[in-house]
Order: C-alpha cells, then sequence, then structure tokens
C-alpha cells in the first residue's frame, strides 16, 4: 500500500472548496518524494483513500517538509465528497494552511 502526501491544494473560490491537490508518493519513514507531487483532482485523492492508501498533508515548517495529519474523506452537503484532516485540528496544520496553486 502506498503512502501518499499533498503538499498544495487549489481551492473554488464559488464553491468554497478544495478542487485540486498535488499530490505524489513518498517513503514513510525518512520523509522523501519517491515521485514529485503533481496537480491531481480531488476526486483522485478521495479515490486512493477509499482504495485504503495512507494519504497525508505536508507542511512546510521553517522551510522544511513536516509531515502532518492524515487526510479523510468528506461528504459534503452537495453530494460531492471532498478532502479533509482527519481527527482534531492542530494549529498551523489545517487543509486550510496548505499553499495554494
Amino acid at each position: 500500500m502506498a503512502v501518499l502526501a499533498v503538499t498544495e491544494i487549489k481551492i473554488d473560490k464559488t464553491l468554497g472548496r478544495v478542487v485540486q491537490a498535488k499530490m505524489g508518493p513518498v517513503i514513510r519513514k525518512g520523509n522523501e518524494w519517491m515521485a514529485a507531487p503533481a496537480p491531481v483532482e480531488v476526486a483522485e485523492v478521495v479515490r486512493a483513500i477509499k482504495a485504503g492508501e495512507d494519504v497525508f498533508a505536508i507542511f512546510l515548517v521553517k522551510g522544511q517538509p513536516v509531515p502532518g495529519p492524515k487526510l479523510r474523506v468528506q461528504n459534503l452537503a452537495d453530494g460531492q465528497e471532498g478532502i479533509e484532516i482527519d481527527g482534531p485540528e492542530i494549529a498551523g496544520m489545517t487543509l486550510m494552511d496548505l499553499p495554494r496553486f
């Protein structure tokens, strides 16, 4: 099973939610990328989570990548699916704290 990481997000301002993310596979220990993160539709992140992949957010802290919380599927009011942080909110490590592209 792969471990994937999300480094940046794109928000649709009209919908007010994440529509794309930069995601790539990482080595769980050592914080190394197996492949550079690439832009994907949020539906691809949702598919990975539903398939049992571990998907985490990666934040830059003092210029260094720091593993953040795991992501989970979010059921939106309009019946669509999105992504959100899994677990309690950590200051500075929310989905909205990720850089935008």
